[in-house]
């Protein structure tokens, strides 16, 4: 269920290794139509990652770097290897730089892959930038992450993966040995049977594990990130890095805003995190008095309870709301380490997408969760850098799925794609 990056590489995976029966059931009429075309773009680099916290994500980013570039190569797929200039804004940001340091050789990354530097080092890197230091990371690259799904869908269809769009998923239940899903096509009703169920909605995930008694104890918390293009060409020509800022706020599962370089050539500043009343509200709060209703009422509501009264949240959203709005609040922020942009460069918003962050009885969920049952696998509150490391992840939930026994022994002798990805370097079992 669901045909965003995620759900695309572990149908070609499964169809890849396996001769099954698959389909990929998406609501929308086309693959990575959300989250997954909705994103910075970028293809990260582990160096931000502590190891000890986030150390799964930070393997699978790592080994999902190559994928992603031998995916580029072998398609004509656009690619820029650009970087990430990573900036300390004041003194007490420094620290932060020299962990990165460890981090990034901890998690895999070359030593000549990343380099610390002075203000006047990082001036001579990006001349618009003003900083106490910064850490550059040189082999981050810029992609479109909707092509990319599509380039993995066409081979997992060439698998033999049937691709259902336009199926919105009504209702699950299990019987006997086999789950029954209601789909609706424009109106019309449709039965789908199956003996595994993979969750991979995205936006939709949550609701489905709990139509099927999972993760009872968890909601979520819906913040759309928004990006304002840098219209004049002047000084969006200038710049050669993505610039990041260490974020101030790591209680909370959100980057501050920076400067992005796309694919398509054009430069943007965001995101915020503007709390939003649904998974798909790209404009405005509500997305219709329904979802608002539904976003209040829905249960279980004392993790949502808990951070409504969090003065320290309250602020945050508060402040995250500003830079929806206002172009100004957003370049004044960027301007504390790009001091020459100012609001009139700035045109038209850019194309923004929403996280849906899990919250528990404790807060945020930091990672991504897993729920399980003897006939179903639910991937929840999988966010970024989740398009990065999706090649990976998606391996190792096959090679979970394999260990426990739901995949039986209909292995294929030889994989049809096999020298474009491999299976066992991607699953870190080589």
């Amino acid at each position: 269920m669901g045909a965003g990056v995620l759900g695309t590489c572990l149908a070609f995976w499964l169809s890849e290794l396996f001769d099954l029966s698959i389909a990929l059931v998406e609501m929308e009429g086309a693959a990575a139509t959300h989250a997954s075309a909705r994103n910075t773009g970028v293809v990260h680099r582990p160096f931000y990652m502590n190891p000890e916290k986030k150390g799964r994500f930070a393997k699978v980013a790592n080994r999902s770097y190559g994928m992603w570039e031998a995916l580029a190569t072998r398609y004509s797929l656009p690619w820029r290897r650009v970087g990430i200039l990573e900036v300390a804004t004041d003194d007490a940001s420094l620290k932060t730089l020299d962990d990165y340091s460890r981090w990034a050789a901890t998690n895999g990354m070359a030593d000549d892959e990343v380099e610390v530097l002075d203000p006047e080092q990082a001036s001579e890197v990006e001349p618009l930038v003003k900083c106490t230091g910064a850490f550059v990371s040189k082999a981050d690259a810029v992609v479109d992450y909707r092509i990319l799904t599509e380039c993995v869908l066409a081979l997992a269809r060439d698998n033999g993966v049937s691709f259902l769009a336009g199926r919105k998923l009504a209702r699950a239940v299990r019987s006997g040995g086999t789950t029954s899903l209601d789909l609706l096509t424009q109106g019309e009703r449709s039965v789908l049977e199956c003996s595994l169920l993979i969750n991979a909605a995205g936006g939709g995930a949550l609701r489905l594990a709990h139509s099927m008694g999972l993760a009872k104890g968890m909601s979520e918390l819906h913040f759309r990130g928004d990006y304002w293009e840098v219209a004049d060409p002047d000084v969006a020509s200038r710049f050669s890095h993505c610039v990041y800022s260490v974020p101030r706020r790591t209680e909370y599962p959100f980057l501050d805003p920076h400067l992005v370089l796309r694919a398509s050539g054009k430069v943007e500043i965001g995101p915020n995190a503007a709390l939003v009343a649904g998974p798909y509200v790209y404009d405005g709060f509500t997305g219709g008095a329904s979802q608002l209703a539904s976003a209040i009422f829905e249960r279980p509501m004392a993790p949502r309870l808990r951070l409504a009264v969090d003065s320290e949240f309250i602020s945050l959203v508060r402040e995250e709301w500003r830079r929806s709005i206002s172009k100004r609040a957003m370049c004044d922020r960027v301007r504390e380490f790009v001091p020459s942009l100012d609001h009139g460069m700035l045109g038209r918003r850019g194309v923004g997408g929403v996280r849906n962050s899990l919250i528990d009885g404790k807060g945020f969920v930091p990672e991504a969760v897993e729920e399980s049952t003897d006939a179903s696998l639910h991937i929840l509150n999988y966010n970024s850098p989740g398009a990065t490391g999706a090649p990976a992840y998606s391996a190792l939930l096959v090679a979970s799925l394999v260990e426990k026994g739901l995949l039986g022994s209909r292995r294929r002798k030889e994989t049809p794609h096999g020298s474009l990805w491999r299976f066992e370097g991607a699953a870190g079992t080589a």
